[in-house]
């Protein structure tokens, strides 16, 4: 037990003699007490919450040409207390430069990069810190995509690069994207006249094809003068599929010419000033590309192709070109299901006229109306029934009722925020009106069950249409090989030489050919 003793009281002195001459004080606060079972008061510690006021500002632009004097400001920053002292303020450039002092200082980047930005402020114990990216660059761009790409800015940018992003955002109609598309370019003239390459990185061309027929209207102070300007593609799929839609773009901006390459050469482009060079040095690492102007390929006797490329040449856009194409699909479909599977519809133009209203309007728009058209003429039709008047009369009076009625879809429109042009929205939703008069004749002769049998079946028609006219391949596939519209044409005259039974009709006399093949 005396040993214990001993080594217990060297521990002790041994902890006294490691122990700092001036105590520690712990960063709490006193701040309540409670007693417990024996009376006793027990003061409980809770640590002090200290907020620093500080908040350094940097103001700087995003991105500067190299050698250009710019300013690094700090006066938007918050301070603290006057108390505190006057604040320092230092600066560190980020490209290994001295230190700046100062709430302004001046700086010169002189090589190209992206640099971070340090700001330090100091005052009296306080301390506070804060970043901000910075490109520096020799030669500027434009990258139109549909899909954000900040890791192609930062490569970019890298290399001297700075690129502006113009976003291809697709809308409920194609329509519709294309004016939204055209309001972003519209804000981005001044980068795109101080561009030394636009670059268009997209699943498809049109966005390449819509800027094409915008530039070439614009004139005076607005105007784009692309004789200087490398203008480059950038596709995932195979170059050929791609080049006549890129020709009929470089004919109708009437620049030199235009690069088209892959995913993986557009490094090569952020180091070559024209196309000439951006393409021996795709050549030197055996990435696929290809300059298309007004020589390469052509349409020979693709006469449809041709007739294509004319239009988009002469302003007609490429959103009015489909869906003139996409009249025969429709009339094939129309055709299919009522002649070989046997669903009922109200003819071939009332359906088909739905399926491209739909392609206008977009199919929230398009369902509102076409739902609203059904609703209106009911109740048409029960107030009508005890009003003595003429058929003529009648139905001019439901047509203008039905019309009226459409300012609740506008505000339905308005209220959701529904990306469409209501201007060119207006004659669909009037074609739609023509259901009306179907649905409120075939109403009074087959009565309102056959009449609903109809008219959805109308819709599922038009709705399928529609789906197939919408799909991003058969779209591309349509704009890229007009000539595609032959399979319908020809699949109509098919229909027209069939004979056979309907698909309802089989399924109708099932419980007859059961028979027949018993006996």
């Amino acid at each position: 037990m005396k040993h214990l003793l001993i080594a217990l009281g060297l521990c002790v002195g041994f902890a006294h003699a490691q122990a700092p001459e001036t105590p520690i004080e712990p960063e709490v606060e006193l701040t309540e007490a409670r007693t417990d079972g024996a009376n006793e008061v027990i003061e409980t510690e809770v640590p002090e919450l200290v907020v620093n006021p500080l908040q350094p500002d940097i103001n700087v632009r995003g991105a500067v040409p190299v050698g250009e004097t710019i300013t690094l400001d700090a006066a938007d920053s918050k301070l603290g207390s006057p108390s505190e002292g006057q604040a320092t303020y230092s600066w560190d450039a980020g490209d290994g430069t001295p230190l700046l002092w100062g709430v302004q200082v001046k700086h010169t980047y002189e090589n190209v990069g992206q640099y971070d930005i340090k700001l330090n402020i100091k005052q009296g114990s306080l301390r506070e810190s804060s970043t901000k990216s910075i490109i520096a660059y020799d030669r500027r761009g434009v990258l139109v995509t549909d899909t954000p790409r900040p890791d192609v800015v930062a490569q970019a940018a890298a290399s001297g690069l700075w690129l502006s992003e113009i976003p291809y955002e697709t809308g409920d109609t194609q329509l519709a994207t294309e004016e939204a598309f055209v309001a972003a370019l519209s804000q981005k003239i001044p980068q795109l006249q101080q561009s030394d390459i636009i670059l268009f990185w997209s699943q498809s061309t049109d966005p390449l094809q819509t800027f094409a027929q915008w530039s070439r209207e614009l004139t005076g102070e607005s105007a784009l003068n692309l004789s200087s300007t490398m203008v480059a593609q950038i596709t995932e799929g195979p170059l050929q599929n791609a080049e006549q839609q890129v020709r009929t773009a470089v004919l109708t901006m009437g620049n030199s010419g235009t690069l088209l390459t892959r995913p993986e050469g557009a490094t090569q482009l952020w180091s070559n000033t024209n196309a000439a060079s951006a393409g021996s040095a795709l050549l030197s690492r055996g990435v696929e590309w290809s300059f298309v102007d007004e020589r390469t390929g052509g349409s020979g006797w693709r006469l449809l192709s041709r007739a294509m490329s004319y239009f988009a040449q002469n302003g007609v856009s490429q959103s009015v070109i489909y869906l003139l194409l996409a009249v025969p699909f429709l009339a094939f479909f129309v055709a299919f299901f009522r002649q070989f599977v046997g669903i009922k519809t109200y003819g071939v133009y009332t359906p088909m006229m739905l399926g491209l209203s739909l392609l206008v309007l977009g199919l929230q728009v398009g369902l509102l109306a076409f739902v609203l058209v059904l609703l209106v003429s009911t109740l048409i039709r029960w107030v009508f029934a005890r009003i003595e008047m003429l058929y003529i009369p009648k139905v001019a009076l439901t047509l203008s009722v039905l019309a009226l009625s459409f300012f609740v879809v506008l505000w339905a429109g308005v209220e959701l925020n529904i990306d469409i042009n209501w201007g060119l929205a207006v004659f669909p939703m009037l074609v739609i009106v023509t259901v009306s008069e179907k649905f409120l004749s075939n109403q009074s002769s087959a009565g309102l069950r056959n009449a609903l049998i109809y008219t959805l079946e109308t819709l599922l028609v038009a709705f399928v249409g529609w789906a197939f006219l919408q799909w991003d391949f058969i779209e591309q596939l349509i704009m890229r090989t007009p000539e595609v519209v032959f399979i319908p044409l020809l699949g109509s005259y098919w229909l027209g030489k069939f004979s056979g039974l309907r698909l309802s009709e089989y399924f109708k006399f099932r419980a007859f050919f059961q028979e027949s093949s018993e006996e």
